[in-house]
């Protein structure tokens, strides 16, 4: 019973990040429909927060997206540390 169960949560989340891979891609698609490749979007790979949130800034308008998480102080991701603990 155990190997079902983790078996179907395995095929649970690959059905996920499916999805998630296929809506950023076509979101992505449609981005460069509209404004050229990535080159030409002002990123500079010197900064990689910067240059995250300026793909972030032209993705937003091709993708749903329900809250971005550009704050410091981490309020959109989970303290792994505590992740570790919460078994």
């Amino acid at each position: 019973m155990p190997s079902l169960i983790q078996n179907y949560k395995e095929k649970e989340t690959v059905a996920k990040l499916k999805k998630v891979y296929s809506t950023i891609s076509q979101g992505y698609l449609l981005a460069v429909q509209e404004n050229e490749t990535i080159d030409n979007w002002g990123i500079d790979s010197s900064n990689t927060t910067e240059a995250a949130l300026k793909i972030v800034n032209v993705l937003k308008n091709y993708i749903r997206i329900t809250r971005i998480c550009d704050t410091p102080d981490g309020n959109c991701m989970p303290n792994p540390i505590y992740d570790l603990y919460r078994v």
